[in-house]
C-alpha cells in the first residue's frame, strides 16, 4: 500500500544524503490528537520531536533546534481533514524543512483538492500489474509455495478490478498458507477475500486467548463491526475513542474476547483511532451496514443512521460487493 511505499521512498531519498545524517520527523496523520492536527507548524514540530523520542513535546520555553527537517506525515486521508487550518500548517511545515505527505489517490481529489497548490509536486504511484504479479508468483515459486501460484494463475487478469493488487496478493497467500481456509470458488472480489480473512483472524487471535475452548467467532466479528462503528463516530465527531469506553459499548466483560477484538485495533495510551490497517476499519464498516440490511439481523434504525455518515469510496464499493456476496439484494433495495 501507500504506506509501504512511502517508507521506501523516504529510505531511497536518505540513501543519496551523503553530506550529514537526516533530521526525520515521521508521524501517522491519524495517530495525531486533534490538537495536533489543528496547531500551527511549531507546536507541530514540538510534537513530532517529542513522538520521535518516545517523550511529550519539546518543551515551549526552548527554541527549537537550528536545523533543516524531514517530515514525513502518513495517511492524511485517514482522519477528517479541516482544510481552512490544514492549508496554513502545510504552508507552515515548509519553513521548517522537507515535507512529505501520502494520501489515497480518489480521496486528494474529494478532500485536498481545493488546497491542491500547497503541493508543490504531486507523484502519483502506478498501481501493480501483470509484471509485479509475475514477480510475486517467481518469490513463492522459489519457496515451494505451488498452491498459491496456481490459485493465482487460475484469476489470471481478474486483478484488475481489485482494490489494491498488493492486498488481494497478500490476502491469497495468508489463506492458502493457512491450508484450512484456503481461497474458495471463484470469489476474487476484494469483499469476499476480506470476509475469509476476517473469520480465519478471528479463529485464530480466539485460540491463541483462549486456548482451553472451541473459538465462537461470531461474538467477536459483531465486535469488529461495531468497533469500526464507534470509531467512525469518534473520527467524525473529533473526540477521543478511550479503549476502556470502547469496551463498554461493546459490552465485552469477557477478557479473552476483549483480547482478541483489541489485537486488531490501533490503540496507543489507552486511545483507539482505528484498526492496525485502515482497509480492515473500511471493511468492518461495510459489515456493520451490510449486517443490518440481513433478514436474521435486521436493524433499521441502525442502518438509517450509519446510512447517514458520509462513507469513504472504498467502504461503499465494499457495501455494494457485500450485498452481493450475501444474496439480499431485494432486501437491500427495500
Amino acid at each position: 500500500g501507500k504506506s509501504t511505499y512511502l517508507l521506501l521512498a523516504v529510505v531511497d531519498f536518505f540513501d543519496e544524503l551523503v553530506d550529514s545524517a537526516p533530521n526525520l520527523l515521521f508521524a501517522s496523520w491519524r495517530e495525531l490528537p486533534r490538537s495536533a492536527q489543528r496547531s500551527n507548524a511549531g507546536q507541530l514540530i514540538r510534537f513530532l520531536i517529542g513522538l520521535a523520542a518516545g517523550r511529550s513535546a519539546w518543551p515551549e520555553l526552548l527554541p527549537l533546534p537550528s536545523v533543516r527537517w524531514q517530515i514525513v506525515i502518513d495517511g492524511i486521508d485517514e482522519s477528517d481533514v479541516d482544510l481552512p487550518t490544514l492549508r496554513p500548517l502545510l504552508r507552515e511545515l515548509g519553513t521548517f524543512g522537507s515535507l512529505l505527505v501520502s494520501c489515497r489517490e480518489y480521496d486528494f481529489e474529494r478532500k485536498l483538492y481545493p488546497i491542491q497548490e500547497s503541493f508543490d509536486t504531486i507523484i502519483r504511484l502506478v498501481p501493480w500489474g501483470g509484471d509485479e504479479i509475475d514477480q510475486y508468483k517467481a518469490a513463492l515459486a522459489n519457496v515451494g509455495d505451488s498452491a498459491t501460484v496456481e490459485y493465482i494463475e487460475s484469476h489470471h487478469g481478474e486483478y484488475h478490478g481489485v482494490l489494491s493488487v498488493p492486498l488481494w496478493l497478500t490476502m491469497i497467500t495468508f489463506l492458502s498458507r493457512r491450508g484450512a481456509s484456503a481461497p474458495r470458488g471463484l470469489e476474487v472480489s476484494d469483499y469476499a477475500l476480506l470476509s475469509q480473512c476476517g473469520q480465519a483472524v478471528a479463529e485464530d487471535e480466539l485460540r491463541r486467548t483462549i486456548s482451553d475452548s472451541d473459538p465462537d467467532t461470531k461474538r467477536l466479528l459483531q465486535a469488529w463491526q461495531a468497533a469500526a462503528w464507534s470509531i467512525c463516530v469518534a473520527r467524525r465527531s473529533g473526540g477521543p475513542l478511550r479503549q476502556d469506553g470502547l469496551r463498554e459499548v461493546l459490552g465485552l466483560d469477557d477478557e479473552g474476547i476483549w483480547n482478541a477484538c483489541i489485537s486488531q485495533l490501533d490503540e496507543r495510551n489507552g486511545l483507539v483511532s482505528g484498526f492496525v490497517h485502515e482497509i480492515f476499519l473500511e471493511y468492518w464498516l461495510a459489515e456493520y451496514v451490510v449486517a443490518a440490511m440481513m433478514p436474521e439481523s435486521r436493524a433499521p434504525g441502525r442502518l438509517v443512521e450509519a446510512l447517514s455518515f458520509q462513507r469513504s469510496v472504498t467502504t461503499n464499493r465494499l457495501i455494494r460487493q457485500g450485498i452481493a456476496y450475501s444474496g439480499i439484494a431485494a432486501e437491500a433495495a427495500a
